[in-house]
This record gives C-alpha cells, sequence and structure tokens, in this order.
C-alpha cells in the first residue's frame, strides 16, 4: 500500500512538471514544498500565491511567506470537510474588482507583468482560498460578539490599550517577599527575576493585554475605575502584585486641555491635582494658565509618555521656577473610538483564532513539510 502511495504520488508530480512545460511558470523550477491530506503544493503553487497578493494589495514588495500559504490551505480543507456554501457572485465579483482595479493602477511595469503571468484561473483560485478564510474566522467571531461589542468600562477601553504585568507566588512565601517586596519592579524585568532566583522564591511572571474587563478580577476592575495602577490580590494558597498600564489607542481624534501652574518661589506643591486648581489660583505664589483642547497629536514624546489619565502631570523645572502642566480634561470622538476599539478586538481575537486554528488543523490536515 505504502509502494502505491509512493507512485501515486510522483505520478502526480511528473504531470505536474508535464503541464508546467507548457504554462507560463515554466521559468520556475519546481519542486514539492509541502502536502496536505496527501494532496501536493509546490513552489509554482506557492509563487503564484505570492504574485496575486502583490496584485491585490497593490505592492511588488510584499515578501514571500511560506507560512501564509500553507495556512491558507488548511482553511481551505476545512471548507471543504465542513462543506460550507460557496458563493460564486462574490467571488466573481472579487474578481471583477481585481481586474478594474489592476486597469485603473497598472502604471507599475514590474506589477504589470506579474498580472499578465496569473491566468484567469490562478486569481479565482487564490480568491477561493481567502473566502474560504474569511467564512470560517466570521463563523469563529460570531461566537465572540459579546467580547467585541461589550461596554464595560466603555470609555476606558475605548481610550487606552490596557496591559497588565503581575508576579504570583505561593501563599507560603510571603516571609521571604518582605526581603523584597519594596523593591518589586515592572521595569527591569530580568534583573528582578535574577533577584527572585537568588533568593529561591518560587514565581509566575505573567504580562496580558485586556481586551475585555468581564473576565477580569473585580480588584483590577476598580483600580481601573480608581484610576489607579497597582493592585495587590490574595487568597488562601496565591498572592498576586500587579501594575497596570494604559497607553493612548490612537492619536486621531483627541484633545487635551492641560492646566500649567507655575510656583513663582520655587517651592513644590505637596498635593496637586485638577480638584485642587480653584484652591491653588488664591495662591500668590502661583500662577496658572489653561492651554485647552491641544491636539494629541502636536505633544512632545515625553508628554504623551507621561500624561494619560486625568491628574496626570508633569513637572518641569529651571532656575526661575517650577512649572506644572496637569492634564484635566480628555476630549475624544466617541464615535471614532469605539469603532477603532472594535476593530482592534477583532484583529486581536483573529490573531488568537487564527493561531490555534492552524495548530489544531496542522495535526488534522496532515501538513506535512518537505524539505
Amino acid at each position: 500500500m505504502q509502494i502505491m502511495n509512493y507512485l501515486i504520488k510522483f505520478l502526480i508530480f511528473i504531470i505536474l512538471l508535464i503541464t508546467l512545460a507548457s504554462t507560463g511558470h515554466a521559468q520556475i523550477i519546481n519542486k514539492i514544498l509541502f502536502t496536505v491530506n496527501d494532496k501536493v503544493y509546490t513552489l509554482v503553487d506557492f509563487e503564484i500565491r505570492n504574485n496575486y497578493l502583490k496584485i491585490i494589495n497593490n505592492n511588488i514588495d510584499i515578501k514571500k511567506n511560506i507560512t501564509e500559504f500553507q495556512n491558507i490551505i488548511l482553511y481551505s480543507e476545512e471548507f471543504k470537510a465542513k462543506e460550507y456554501f460557496l458563493n460564486k457572485k462574490e467571488i466573481n465579483d472579487m474578481y471583477l474588482k481585481i481586474i478594474n482595479n489592476y486597469k485603473a493602477n497598472n502604471t507599475n511595469i514590474e506589477l504589470k507583468e506579474i498580472f499578465l503571468s496569473l491566468s484567469t484561473e490562478d486569481i479565482l483560485k487564490n480568491i477561493e482560498y481567502d473566502y474560504n478564510k474569511k467564512i470560517i474566522l466570521e463563523e469563529f467571531l460570531n461566537d465572540k460578539k459579546n467580547i467585541i461589542f461589550s461596554k464595560d468600562l466603555s470609555q476606558i477601553m475605548n481610550l487606552y490599550d490596557i496591559n497588565i504585568k503581575y508576579y504570583s507566588f505561593d501563599i507560603i512565601t510571603v516571609n521571604q517577599l518582605k526581603k523584597i517586596v519594596n523593591t518589586l519592579s515592572f521595569y527591569e524585568i530580568n534583573s528582578k527575576l535574577n533577584e527572585l532566583n537568588q533568593y529561591n522564591i518560587l514565581y509566575i511572571y505573567n504580562e496580558k493585554k485586556i481586551i475585555n474587563t468581564d473576565s477580569i478580577h473585580n480588584i483590577i476592575k476598580n483600580k481601573l475605575i480608581e484610576n489607579s495602577n497597582d493592585f495587590i490580590i490574595k487568597n488562601d494558597s496565591n498572592i498576586i502584585i500587579g501594575k497596570i498600564d494604559k497607553k493612548i489607542k490612537s492619536e486621531e481624534q483627541l484633545q487635551y486641555t492641560i492646566f500649567q501652574v507655575i510656583s513663582k518661589n520655587n517651592k513644590e506643591i505637596d498635593e496637586i491635582s485638577c480638584d485642587k486648581i480653584e484652591e491653588i489660583k488664591n495662591n500668590k505664589n502661583y500662577t496658572i494658565k489653561v492651554n485647552r483642547e491641544i491636539n494629541y497629536s502636536k505633544l512632545n514624546n515625553i508628554l504623551k509618555e507621561k500624561l494619560i489619565t486625568k491628574n496626570d502631570y508633569v513637572l518641569i523645572k529651571n532656575d526661575k521656577n517650577l512649572n506644572y502642566l496637569i492634564l484635566c480634561e480628555i476630549k475624544y470622538d466617541k464615535k471614532y473610538f469605539e469603532n477603532f476599539n472594535i476593530n482592534q478586538k477583532v484583529d486581536y481575537l483573529v490573531e488568537k483564532i487564527d493561531n490555534n486554528f492552524v495548530k489544531k488543523k496542522s495535526k488534522e490536515f496532515n501538513l506535512k513539510i518537505v524539505n
């Protein structure tokens, strides 16, 4: 039986070579790259895929990606196995769109040569590949609608990329932790992990992107509401010490109102916040200026890094006085950031779904890489 399978594959390969010799792809030295469910995919197939991607993206600099080709074939196998409906009208519409786009943008000689090297069959086949993947991913995403369109902590989630970094320790190590807890850093991670190892303290360190606050601990959720960045979670077996990092999602459609407090006597203010601005105004030692609705994109990098949420401030010292720059109002286009957030969630979920799908289906569909 094994000999018979080998002879069949060899015969297919010979037929491929004979067929290619009579086509525009004859100049490529063909070889088998991988098989899926014993179906052969060759260097010529890969070159066709790569040229197709250059055409639809109108970009000759797209890098060759053999993994992308392998993955798109796995999606096509799943499409066939599950007997999804193939909408031929949508396929033909996409084909016409590609043709029309080429006709409107065929000034690049190299792209023109690439386009002419592709047959109608080549283009239609690769459109089907993309269509198959789209349909399967849409089905997965339909099951994630509650995450994608969740409204929990909507302003915070719309405006910020939120990541948490945390150490998890066994509760029995609490006494050992007292030695280093005050210096537990989230910046020089490698150095801190080495220190934990030196003290023989067992730990787990992790970083996680938050796309949906429904699934996070209430302590972290409350810290987000309170605009506090540090958290500690204890239970009977573990203690978790963590930090919340927030970064602005997009520079577009975003404006800051910043109060500048100038200390004339070079004396630092013990407690400064937007709520205390009126109180500070009544003190003759301070001058206050208001910069309203500054476009975020025009701020320098230091202010972008330091001014993230309301009451964040930057202290600037010079020989004459002290300057406090306090963020007191954030104005943004709600619809723009809602859509931005939804798209970001979709991208994150698609990447996660894709990774899991490929890992599972590579085994199920017997992906074999040929060296």
